[in-house]
């Protein structure tokens, strides 16, 4: 599958980022009146360029400002290739050196420096910077090596540019070396992921609604996909895709994309809206939601800061902001230029994958004090120094530093199998959706059904529904019940805080069986009887709304399920409350006498001979009773025998 790259800028304001994006591509990536105004770019902003080759890269141009570094960070997920622009009669600035560090911390190690102004200084001034420049950076990328080694990637050697934005002059340089660090990147790129797209932007376009934009990280998203926004777990349509301001049918890893999405449940926040900056956009079941991240935690070597038990963080990862309390797993505090294992407790509930990098600002004042790697979105509050807990975030940190190393030859049927594994989980998120709305008064959908359905009845295909029922559980798609029937028990397959709507048809047969009870006696009610009643009520112009003997055992089998009532032979019912006082009287004349007969239970119960014998039918069935000579005589069942036998 094609990758494609995503070239940003980073830099201190007023260097020149968004004059250089202009020089390279002719277009103007300040679209605020803002921005216009001001002079200074304040959010994201966004353009393609062509390389000589005839690629099409896009561009992300962010913000230089202090007060704009959560815009910043939002653009640089994805970034494939970082043009740091360095005005050449400044030098390094404190927004070039907080820059530096992000893009350190978020694992970017394609940059490429563009000096920028050159026409404004001499040469004895333009040697002395980049000094300055080769000495910082590489200071800087020393820092969140792995078990705090060090590693000289950058051999001494920064690869800088000379140019003048606005005169124009080394642009074609900067283009040509462009390309060259674009073949380097392609070289370096590791397994590409499942589609997973983080929301930077959302707007309205009159004629289509909602819009988002944002980097694609893996994968392909098509036009008339079904996709999830997270955290929400807000179910969506893919109306339409965008790649750099064109139609398409789909948009692939590394592309600047734009869906325009059609929600397709009914769940909706108090303002009416359903997509935000910073959701991610993904396939249903791909990701999990949590308020806890557990993560190594690495802090800048220059930071004032400490982190210890609780303290207050900005937390960034993708396009996601959010505030955070740092618990230390590994240590009492981490000091500057220390690594640890923490968990992050987050405001509010969030989604991302291990792997997934992360910068974290002091609560206040506001400043980058460091930043690592997500490990795994944890389930509880996590203790200190637990040992399992360490064991366990130390050998997931193993396995994502091999997985970066892997051979580029595995993607292809790691690539597939994760598909595969996508389109699985869709299969059964669908069929439950159908069978549900087809069954409104079921609970959930039975998993004997679901493997039927899907599986047709293969070991194999069974097995891996239900690895992928496992999984939708854990990210909080579905939910599965027990449902435990006095015989048996069935397992029910549901959407997660999926419940049966309450309706005037199960209010009715409620007021039916209500209207026959009676504390000192038992009663039955066959399927042909409660169909009468209905049509009593409607020759009477009461509505019952029942429009099929089929609706009417959707009710009756919800009723069971809700443990109102029992079938006490088929399509014969009574209350639960009835049946219970069946098995109670039944074991209690048992236990007084080896056999019982029909009268003998006609007269306990003061009821009618055909009652007595539905008594007898019910009995037998669950095993209380079975029959011994004459067909009105019965001995202790098998069930009832063992559970007199556990009484003792």
């Amino acid at each position: 599958m094609e990758r494609h790259v995503i070239i940003g800028t980073a830099g201190h304001i007023d260097h020149g980022k968004t004059t250089l994006v202009k020089a390279l591509t002719g277009r103007d990536t300040d679209r605020l009146k803002e921005e216009k105004a001001r002079g200074i770019t304040i959010d994201l902003g966004f353009t393609w360029m062509d390389l000589t080759d005839g690629e099409r890269v896009g561009i992300i141009d962010v913000p230089g400002h202090e007060k704009f570094i959560a815009n910043m960070t939002a653009g640089v997920v994805g970034m494939d290739l970082v043009l740091l622009v360095i005005a050449a009669d400044e030098g390094i600035m404190p927004q070039t050196r907080e820059h530096l560090a992000i893009l350190r911390l978020l694992g970017v190690e394609n940059i490429l420096v563009v000096l920028n102004k050159c026409d404004l200084v001499d040469e004895e001034w333009l040697e002395m910077v980049e000094q300055q420049i080769c000495e910082e950076m590489q200071q800087l990328f020393t820092v969140g090596q792995r078990n705090n080694q060090v590693e000289d990637k950058l051999d001494n050697n920064v690869d800088i540019v000379r140019v003048s934005a606005k005169s124009g002059s080394g642009i074609e340089e900067l283009r040509s070396q462009i390309l060259k660090c674009v073949k380097k990147q392609k070289e370096m790129w590791k397994t590409p992921a499942f589609p997973r797209l983080p929301v930077d932007r959302v707007f309205s376009m009159k004629g289509s609604g909602t819009v988002v934009t944002g980097t694609l990280l893996g994968g392909k998203i098509h036009s008339g996909d079904r996709v999830m926004i997270y955290p929400q777990q807000t179910s969506c349509r893919v109306r339409g895709v965008q790649v750099h301001e064109q139609e398409a049918e789909a948009c692939e890893a590394g592309q600047r994309s734009a869906l325009n999405l059609v929600q397709t449940d009914r769940r909706q926040s108090s303002d009416g809206k359903f997509v935000y900056r910073g959701n991610v956009i993904a396939p249903e079941g791909s990701m999990k939601v949590s308020r806890y991240v557990n993560a190594k935690l690495t802090l800048l070597p220059q930071s004032k800061r400490s982190v210890e038990h609780q303290t207050r963080l900005h937390f960034y990862s993708g396009t996601t902001e959010v505030l955070c309390r740092a618990v230390p797993l590994s240590c009492e505090k981490v000091e500057p230029g220390e690594s640890a294992y923490v968990q992050l407790r987050l405001e509010e509930p969030a989604a991302f994958c291990p792997g997934d990098r992360f910068i974290v600002r002091f609560y206040s004042p506001l400043e980058t004090i460091g930043g690592g790697i997500i490990l795994e979105m944890g389930e509880k509050k996590e203790r200190k120094y637990h040992d399992g807990v360490l064991q366990r975030l130390e050998l997931l940190e193993n396995n994502l530093w091999n997985q970066e190393n892997k051979c580029s030859k595995e993607i292809p049927d790691q690539e597939k199998s994760l598909q595969e594994q996508i389109s699985l989980e869709k299969r059964i998120m669908d069929e439950l959706e159908s069978w549900l709305s087809a069954h409104p008064y079921r609970r959930g959908m039975p998993k004997t059904v679901l493997f039927n359905q899907i599986g047709k009845g293969k070991k194999e295909q069974n097995r891996e529904i239900q690895k992928c029922l496992i999984l939708l559980e854990e990210h909080g798609n579905v939910g599965c019940i027990r449902l435990q029937q006095e015989n048996s028990s069935i397992e029910l397959i549901s959407p997660e805080g999926y419940k049966v709507k309450e309706t005037e048809e199960i209010s009715k047969l409620r007021e039916i069986f209500a209207s026959q009870s009676d504390e000192n006696k038992v009663f039955f009610l066959n399927k042909v009887e409660l169909e009468t009643f209905f049509e009593s009520a409607r020759k009477t112009k009461k509505k019952s709304g029942i429009q099929s003997q089929d609706e009417l055992m959707e009710i009756l089998n919800y009723m069971q399920e809700e443990n109102e009532i029992t079938e006490v032979c088929e399509s014969v019912y009574t209350t639960t409350e009835i049946t219970l006082k069946i098995r109670t009287e039944v074991s209690r004349m048992l236990s007084v006498s080896k056999v019982i007969t029909l009268s003998q239970v006609k007269e306990v119960f003061q009821t009618s001979r055909k009652n007595a014998r539905l008594i007898f039918e019910y009995t037998d069935r669950i095993g209380f009773t079975a029959k011994e000579g004459a067909q009105t005589e019965r001995l202790a069942g098998n069930k009832l025998q063992r559970e007199q036998i556990r009484g003792k």
